[in-house]
């Protein structure tokens, strides 16, 4: 059955390009991620002509070299099936597609966030990460009885699913998230995010500059603190059997005294007093100091059961757009964080700590060049023209479509961690965002190509392939 899924007629994954794409750079992406010595430079000259006739001769195809969206089309199943064929299935207990449903009340797209879990289950993941935000507007209202909306006893972003669809009462988005999954045979964690801490408008803190006593106990005036939310959380979570809790992401944005601080060890044990699921934090391993600050937050790592890292080494490939999955792995494994090989300091991490390591935050972004700045999902369209070299070459400089540079990163991250025997597992970013409808950037059809550069995993068939090698 395996193999049946995995040798579909490759023309039903095809991605269509529209005509206003750039085919042309497509193309020589894709012959360079396929060997041909080509430079992607958007000029078809000679040595991009002999790669194309070379490539047309190679597959036997009855095409005319100039034919770019034909062989556009051809160098993407090639891709796609030569990552697929080379795959092999990953022993990791922890393979979770993220779903955001950290929107407002009036969220539209709740219940069609609801029905990729189905796709997840089929995709080959086995967990759902539902992520929602503790650190906007909202309150704790510390009267409020159980039959309240969640938001309103956690202080958290969670939508109150209005009456309608398919169910029939209102009800929170977690509940009907939680069951959905469960309904499939999948695991659930729940990752709580605090970031929004730095936004000053709200609560008047600078980035990195948030003391430790107000994150912890909270201010008084906009702020209930961590302690009282993660607490109310962690209750909920045991009621609703749900399997692991991420109790915290990137604390380093907020102030990097606050995951090394000693009252990590008495709050995580009050949170096992709640929860008896499986505790994870997630930390951002690729920023300044990053490397050595991982293997200084003791109280934490040896209180949880996983560490989680977001691996984002950044500018692994010095900027350069086009790549094969071999340059990317070898890049991967040479990269370094702080003043040691990023992998070799995790491998040490775990063996220190006696944790397995999840990779908490994994993505695939459809831009060129995205392998260097992984965590940039957006395109940065608004950038364009800005000066500087955060703008213009760095991670915030207005970024291309590109189907080819995702896929190729997903292969070249597979290669990369799929044998580590360090690894638990991997949570998946941006499977889907109940907030995103693909409008917000207006200069997309100027730009061609993709609807834009945040399109969900979910709806990316191609990836979806890719990953499901691994998987299923």
């Amino acid at each position: 059955m395996l193999r049946y899924f995995y040798f579909l007629p490759l023309m039903l994954f095809i991605f269509v390009f529209p005509v206003n794409a750039d085919v042309q750079h497509d193309v020589q992406d894709g012959l360079y991620a396929l060997g041909y010595k080509v430079k992607p430079d958007r000029k078809i000259g000679s040595k991009t002509t002999r790669a194309i006739k070379a490539f047309i001769d190679k597959n036997s195809l009855d095409f005319y070299p100039d034919d770019f969206t034909k062989i556009s089309d051809t160098i993407n199943k090639i891709i796609i099936k030569r990552a697929v064929d080379d795959a092999k299935k990953v022993s990791w207990s922890f393979k979770s597609a993220e779903i955001s449903i950290a929107a407002d009340n009036q969220a539209t797209n709740v219940f069609k966030g609801l029905d990729s879990i189905k796709s997840a289950a089929r995709s080959g993941f086995n967990n759902i990460t539902l992520t929602f935000n503790c650190s906007r507007h909202q309150r704790i209202q510390f009267d409020a009885p159980i039959s309240y909306p969640l938001s309103r006893r956690t202080g958290c972003l969670i939508p109150y699913v209005k009456y309608g669809d398919d169910f029939s009462a209102s009800r929170d988005a977690t509940d009907i998230y939680i069951s959905e999954a469960k309904k499939y045979g999948m695991t659930v964690t729940l990752k709580p995010m605090f970031l929004s801490l730095t936004d000053k408008n709200h609560h008047g803190y600078e980035y990195g500059k948030i003391p430790t006593k107000d994150f912890f106990d909270g201010n008084g005036t906009t702020f209930d603190g961590y302690i009282e939310i993660i607490k109310r959380i962690a209750k909920y979570s045991e009621s609703k059997n749900v399997d692991y809790l991420q109790i915290g992401t990137e604390f380093i944005n907020l102030n990097r005294k606050i995951p090394k601080s000693i009252r990590w060890s008495n709050i995580i044990k009050n949170i096992k007093n709640e929860f008896s699921g499986k505790l994870i934090y997630a930390h951002n391993f690729g920023t300044k100091g990053s490397g050595r600050d991982v293997f200084k937050y003791t109280e934490i790592w040896k209180s949880v059961d996983y560490i989680g890292i977001n691996f984002y080494p950044s500018n692994v490939l010095n900027g350069k757009k086009y790549y094969t999955s071999a340059e990317i792995s070898r890049a991967f494994k040479k990269a370094s964080v702080g003043s040691g090989n990023a992998i070799k300091s995790l491998q040490k991490l775990s063996k220190q700590f006696s944790k397995k390591i999840i990779m908490t935050e994994v993505s695939f972004p459809t831009w060129r060049g995205s392998a260097n700045w992984m965590f940039r999902i957006n395109c940065d369209y608004d950038n364009k023209g800005k000066s500087g070299w955060l703008y213009t070459e760095g991670p915030l400089a207005s970024k291309e479509p590109s189907l080819i540079a995702a896929q190729v990163l997903a292969d070249g991250w597979y290669h990369t961690f799929k044998d580590l025997n360090f690894i638990a597992g991997a949570n998946h970013s941006f499977w889907y965002q109940t907030w995103h409808d693909a409008t917000g950037f207006p200069e997309i059809n100027k730009q061609g190509g993709l609807s834009d550069c945040s399109r969900h995993i979910y709806k990316n068939e191609d990836l979806k392939r890719i990953i499901s090698a691994y998987y299923k």
